[in-house]
C-alpha cells in the first residue's frame, strides 16, 4: 500500500464542539446590515454568512466559536476590502473552535507605532485556535511581519487559499510569519508573487513550527537589504517541515528558494526545488548555522549553486537528486558532509519546467529518477510521470493520529506527550536531537485506538540524563507523523 506522509506540528485540536441547539445564522445584510454588526451580535457557535458582494470594512474582531463564510460559489464572489484603511480582522484569545471560510480579503494595510499593530495586513491570529478554508489574500500589506497572516502563539489550520500579491517590505513573511511558538498546519495552498525582507511567502522564528504540505510557491521575492529566502524563510530554533511542495521561481539575494540559518530545521520531504535564483548565495537553499533534513526532494535548474552551506551547517541529505544549478551541484562543501551513495546527480527530465502547465515538473517516461535507489521514493513532489492516467481519487480521510501535544513545554523535568488515534495502528514515537540524532524511543509497536500519553523525563536511550536545549518528538503511524518541538530547561 502507498503510504501518503503527512507532517503535522500542533495539530487535531477539536474543530466541531457542541454549541447550544439555539444556535444562529446571521446573513449580511439581511439580518444585519455590515460584518461588523453581525459579528457584534454573533455568539459561539453561530454562523455569519456574507451574500455575494464587496464589503468595505477594516478592524473586525471575531468573536469564539464563530464561522464567517462567504455566500458565493468562490472566494471571488465575497469580498472584504479594506481599502488600506487598516486590518481586516483580528482573531485573539480564541480557546475554541472558529471558522473563516470561501472568503476574499484585500487591499488591507497594517500600521501603527509596534509590532502588534504594524503586523498581520489581513489577519492576525494571537492566542487562538481558528481553521482557514478556501479563501484569497491578495495585495495586503504589513508594515511588519505578515503581509497576509501574522501568527503568534497559535495554532490555525489554513487549507486550500491563495495568496498573491501581499507584502511585508520591512518585515518577514510576505504572506504568513509564524514566530513566539506558534504551529500553523498550511494544505493545499498557492503562495504566488509576495514578497517581504524574508521570507517571501512563509517566515517562521523564535520558536515557531510550520508545516506545509500538498503547495505551491512560485514567483516570490525576499527583497531589500537582507533578501533572504525567495520562498521560506527559517532561524531563531525554529521548524519548519514541507512536504509535497513546489518551489519554483523563487528569487532572494540568499537563498532563491530557501533560507535557513540560527539552529533552526528545515524538512523538505519529496519537494521539488527548481529555476529559482539567488543574487548572491545559494540559488535553490542556503544553509548557515543549520540542520536540515532533506529527503527524495529535486534541486534542478537553479541560478545559483544548487544548496550553499557554511557556518556550522550539519544537513542530512538522502535520496535526493540535485542537478543543472548554474554554479554548481554536489559542491566540496556538500559532498564533504553528504553521503552520495544514496543520492542522485542525474538530468530529471521533466515533462514542462512551468509548474502551471499541464504534467508540469512531472516526470517524463524514462527519468532515470522514476527508478528509486533501494530504500529510496520517487524524488520530487509528484510520483506519476506525464502522460500517466491519475489513479482514481480516493474519498479524503482524517489524519489517523491527532490531537497531538507536549505539557508542559518548555519542561523540567518531564513532559506528557499525548496523542488520540482514531483506529489501531503501528506507532512509532520517539525523541530527536538538533541534529536528527536519536535520543530516546518511547514507544515502538501496535497501540490500540483511543488516548495515549507517554512520559519523556530527559533520559537517553543508555538511561542518562540529556542537557538543556531543543529536542523534537516525532509520532509517527502507519499513514502519518507529527513532529513537536521540545524545549528542556535545568
Amino acid at each position: 500500500m502507498r503510504l501518503r506522509i503527512f507532517i503535522f506540528a500542533l495539530v487535531g485540536f477539536a474543530l466541531s464542539p457542541l454549541w447550544s441547539a439555539d444556535a444562529a445564522t446571521i446573513a449580511v445584510p439581511a439580518d444585519q446590515p455590515s460584518v461588523a454588526a453581525a459579528l457584534a451580535a454573533a455568539g459561539a457557535g453561530d454562523s455569519i454568512v456574507l451574500s455575494p458582494g464587496v464589503y468595505h470594512e477594516s478592524v473586525l474582531r471575531i468573536p469564539v466559536g464563530v464561522t464567517l463564510r462567504g455566500a458565493g460559489a468562490s472566494p471571488a464572489e465575497t469580498v472584504l476590502d479594506a481599502g488600506g484603511l487598516g486590518r481586516i480582522l483580528l482573531i485573539e484569545s480564541i480557546a475554541d473552535s472558529t471558522i473563516i471560510e470561501n472568503l476574499t480579503f484585500r487591499n488591507a494595510l497594517a500600521l501603527g507605532t509596534n509590532s502588534y499593530e504594524q503586523s498581520g495586513g489581513a489577519i492576525f491570529i494571537s492566542r487562538s485556535i481558528v481553521r482557514i478554508n478556501n479563501c484569497v489574500f491578495t495585495d495586503n500589506v504589513a508594515e511588519a511581519h505578515g503581509g497576509a497572516i501574522r501568527v503568534s502563539a497559535s495554532s490555525p489550520i489554513i487549507e486550500g487559499c491563495t495568496f498573491r500579491g501581499n507584502e511585508a517590505p520591512n518585515g518577514g513573511g510576505g504572506a504568513i510569519e509564524a514566530s513566539f511558538g506558534s504551529s500553523p498546519t498550511i494544505f493545499d495552498c498557492l503562495f504566488e508573487t509576495n514578497a517581504a525582507q524574508w521570507g517571501g511567502a512563509v517566515s517562521v522564528r523564535v520558536g515557531g513550527s510550520v508545516a506545509v504540505q500538498n503547495s505551491m510557491l512560485v514567483g516570490n521575492l525576499a527583497v531589500g537589504g537582507l533578501g533572504y529566502g525567495g520562498a521560506i524563510f527559517a532561524d531563531m530554533n525554529s521548524v519548519i517541515s514541507v512536504a509535497e511542495v513546489v518551489m519554483s521561481g523563487n528569487q532572494a539575494r540568499f537563498g532563491g528558494a530557501v533560507a535557513c540559518f540560527a539552529n533552526s530545521m528545515v524538512n523538505l520531504i519529496h519537494a521539488t526545488v527548481t529555476d529559482n535564483r539567488s543574487a548572491v548565495l545559494g540559488g535553490g537553499m542556503l544553509i548557515i548555522d543549520a540542520s536540515p533534513y532533506i529527503l527524495n526532494s529535486i534541486f534542478a535548474f537553479n541560478d545559483g549553486i544548487g544548496i550553499g552551506v557554511t557556518g556550522n551547517s550539519t544537513p542530512v541529505i538522502s535520496c535526493s537528486n540535485i542537478y543543472g544549478n548554474t554554479q554548481g551541484d554536489w559542491t566540496n562543501s556538500l559532498t564533504a558532509i553528504t553521503d552520495m551513495e544514496v543520492n542522485y546527480s542525474s538530468d530529471p527530465m521533466f515533462c514542462s519546467r512551468d509548474p502551471f502547465a499541464e504534467d508540469g515538473l512531472h516526470l517524463q517516461q524514462g527519468s532515470p529518477l522514476l527508478e528509486p535507489m533501494s530504500g529510496c521514493a520517487v524524488p520530487g513532489a509528484f510520483k506519476r510521470p506525464c502522460g500517466a492516467t491519475p489513479a482514481p481519487e480516493l474519498p479524503s480521510l482524517q489524519p489517523r493520529i491527532g490531537n497531538v501535544l507536549a505539557s508542559p513545554n518548555p519542561f523540567n523535568p518531564r513532559t506528557n506527550i499525548t496523542f488520540r488515534m482514531s483506529q489501531t495502528q503501528d506507532v512509532r514515537v520517539a525523541v530527536y536531537g538538533l541534529k536528527g540524532e536519536l535520543i530516546r524511543t518511547l514507544v515502538e509497536g501496535q497501540l490500540v485506538s483511543g488516548d495515549h500519553v507517554l512520559s519523556w523525563e530527559g533520559i537517553d536511550q543508555a538511561g542518562r540524563s540529556v542537557g538543556s536545549g531543543v529536542y523534537f518528538v516525532v509520532v509517527r503511524g502507519e499513514e502519518d507523523s507529527h513532529t513537536l518541538k521540545l524545549t528542556l530547561l535545568k
